[in-house]
């Protein structure tokens, strides 16, 4: 906001053992200002506390040497001005001058007593547009100083709402994971910022079937974090979860997928998810993606590798189909779930294959069938906390790998398992 200038301004005239002249009273009233006449003395030991004013106008018996100088600072500056222009009129006065006391701050340009009305009007004009002036500026100043101070207690509190954010959506993550038999599942998670649009779950349906989820819901920042955590409460709650024997994936995301679709954000849409059931008594695991990246593959003797499944993005629109997938794993099998931020980190990875980025040719993920899922995931986030080369790659990653032990015994259904079964059925 700048300041109405037009405003009128407040003239205080400062009488030291003198009378208000007719010339003075005559000067002042050709301009648009309210004006207020105080007797002062600059000999008084405990000067008055003076009310505020656009310009001062003190008239004195005295001459303006600095002995006048010295009396009269006192009473200005008990005025709490930062910054007055002062006119001051004496019978005896120095050469017309401005001074600027590094004590009082005060603004002080001496004249005559005797100036005509009109040569007094002319100086006062001279002070007034300064006054005008300098009250715009300040105003102008002190409408910055609050839009700064606006600002910055803003940033404040929204950096105290991101922390509780960031409070609750830690307190959402899985403390333990399930103890699985004949199997282990371990997570990795790194948020770019202090709130994440991943998130992840793993939790027991019954004693022979847990389930795996990954969210990574679109942009950095609080809203994809509420966003997630509301895809994520949506999910558990659905009903079609209590039919335990019966849960199909891909209605699991449909149901999903027409809830979000419905809350319509404007500023964050999509969840990329992936929902799977892993069966410990067939060792079979089944799910279904909405545009998540796909889930890979690692078996002993053969190229990691992608197993593909159609599904969109949860969000983008009503309707929308998803594929169940099923895998029967082999002993040594390991499936690994990941967001997007994976990707954007392996395709800055030192690394990274020099003829892909396929997160399938990372070392780490190689690992995963000769050392062992906990060894090979806490290399994976040691690795992925360091920052890539290209910070424009910078993303939440969320890796959440379950692999079936080397000493698992093999079901009918893992012996029957071929290259078919890396398809979506």
């Amino acid at each position: 906001m700048t300041a109405d200038v037009s405003e009128q301004l407040h003239i205080l005239i400062l009488l030291d053992r003198v009378a208000l002249t007719d010339n003075i009273q005559a000067a002042v009233e050709h301009f648009e200002a309210t004006v207020s006449v105080k007797d002062i003395s600059i000999e008084s030991p405990q000067p008055e506390e003076l009310e505020k004013a656009d310009i001062r106008i003190v008239v004195t018996a005295s001459a303006c040497d600095s002995s006048f100088i010295e009396g009269i600072s006192p009473i200005l500056v008990s005025s709490g001005e930062d910054w007055c222009p002062t006119i001051v009129l004496s019978p005896m006065p120095t050469e017309p001058m401005l001074r600027q006391d590094s004590g009082t701050a005060s603004g002080m340009v001496h004249h005559s007593s005797q100036l005509l009305e009109q040569e007094l009007v002319q100086q006062l004009d001279i002070v007034v547009q300064a006054a005008r002036s300098l009250a715009s500026l300040r105003a102008e100043l002190a409408d910055s100083r609050k839009r700064e101070r606006e600002q910055r207690e803003m940033v404040e509190v929204l950096e105290v709402e991101r922390r509780q954010a960031a409070e609750i959506q830690s307190a959402l993550l899985p403390t333990e994971l399930p103890k699985l038999e004949s199997a282990s599942v371990q997570a990795c998670f790194r948020p770019v910022d202090t709130v994440s649009g991943d998130l992840y779950d793993v939790f027991r349906l019954d004693d022979k079937h847990v389930a795996i989820l990954v969210l990574d819901a679109t942009g950095h920042g609080t809203a994809p974090a509420l966003l997630s955590t509301k895809a994520r409460q949506l999910l558990q709650d659905n009903e079609l979860l209590q039919d335990i024997a019966n849960i199909q994936p891909n209605e699991i995301l449909e149901h999903l997928n027409e809830a979000i679709t419905d809350i319509d954000l404007a500023e964050c849409q999509f969840v990329a998810t992936i929902f799977a059931v892993y069966n410990e008594e067939s060792q079979k695991i089944r799910w279904a993606r909405g545009g998540a990246p796909y889930p890979m593959l690692v078996r002993k003797g053969q190229k990691p590798c992608a197993v593909h499944s159609a599904g969109p993005i949860i969000g983008a629109f009503h309707g929308a189909e998803f594929e169940t997938a099923e895998l029967s794993l082999h002993p040594g099998d390991a499936i690994v779930f990941h967001s997007d931020g994976l990707d954007g980190w392996v395709s800055s990875a030192p690394e990274r294959s020099s003829s892909s980025s396929e997160v399938t040719n990372l070392p780490w993920l190689k690992s995963l069938s000769h050392a062992g899922l906990k060894a090979s995931m806490d290399k994976l986030e040691s690795m992925i906390n360091t920052p890539p080369s290209n910070p424009l790659a910078s993303d939440d990653v969320t890796v959440v790998a379950l692999q079936l032990s080397n000493d698992a015994t093999p079901t009918e259904l893992s012996r029957e398992c071929d290259s078919a079964a890396l398809s979506a059925r």
